[in-house]
C-alpha cells in the first residue's frame, strides 16, 4: 500500500478490499491482522462508506482481544465507534449500551484513557439523543468534561481535551452553536 501513490484510490482500494477479504484468513498470525488494519485504516476509510467498515473494526476488536492485545484490541473499538457515528447510524439504547460494555472492559484493564473516551463517546451519543440545555456541552450522565479535563495533567489532559473538542465541535455544528464552533476551532 505504501507504494501506491496517494492519487491512485483505485489501486489503494484493491489493496483494501483484499486486506479486508484476507482477514479471516490471517488471524492466527499477529503481525498480519495488525498490518491488515492498517491498510483498512488507511485505504478503506478514504475511500468507502463506513457503514460498511464497522463491521470489520467490530471484528478487529474481537480477533485481537482473542489475541490478548489490549490496545489493538481497543483500538479497533475507538475505528467502530467513529465508524458508528460517521456513517449515521441509530443512536439508541442499544448502541448506549454496547459503549457501556465497553466502559466496562476499560475499567477492569485499568485503562483510564480508553474509558474516558468511550465514556465521551455515550456522551456525545446522549446529546445527540435526548434533549439538553447544552448539547454542544459534553456534560451529563455519561461524561462531564470540565470535571475529567481538571483531574488530568501533562500530555493526557491535552490529549482528552483535543478529543473532547472534536466531538463539540460536530455537536457545535449540528446544533448550530457558532460561538462554540468558533472557541472550539482554535482550540483544535
Amino acid at each position: 500500500l505504501m507504494y501506491v501513490r496517494v492519487n491512485d484510490f483505485k489501486r489503494c482500494n484493491e489493496f483494501a478490499t483484499t486486506a479486508q477479504a484476507l482477514m479471516p484468513r490471517i488471524r492466527d498470525d499477529k503481525n498480519n491482522c495488525i498490518r491488515s488494519m492498517m491498510t483498512v485504516c488507511l485505504a478503506m476509510c478514504l475511500l468507502q462508506p463506513f457503514r460498511s467498515l464497522s463491521g470489520t473494526f467490530l471484528q478487529i476488536h474481537q480477533d485481537f482481544k482473542l489475541m490478548g492485545d489490549v490496545e489493538m484490541s481497543l483500538n479497533g473499538l475507538n475505528a467502530y465507534a467513529l465508524c458508528f457515528f460517521g456513517a449515521g447510524c441509530e443512536l439508541g439504547p442499544i448502541f448506549e449500551s454496547k459503549l457501556l460494555v465497553v466502559e466496562d472492559y476499560c475499567r477492569n484493564l485499568g485503562r483510564k484513557s480508553s474509558l474516558v473516551l468511550f465514556s465521551m463517546f455515550r456522551q456525545f451519543a446522549l446529546n445527540l439523543r435526548k434533549p439538553s440545555n447544552y448539547p454542544s456541552k459534553l456534560v451529563g450522565e455519561a461524561f462531564n468534561e470540565e470535571q475529567v479535563l481538571s483531574e488530568l495533567e501533562g500530555s493526557a489532559h491535552f490529549q482528552t481535551l483535543r478529543d473532547s473538542s472534536s466531538l463539540r465541535v460536530q455537536l457545535a455544528f449540528v446544533f448550530w452553536n457558532e460561538a462554540d464552533m468558533i472557541d472550539l476551532l482554535k482550540i483544535l
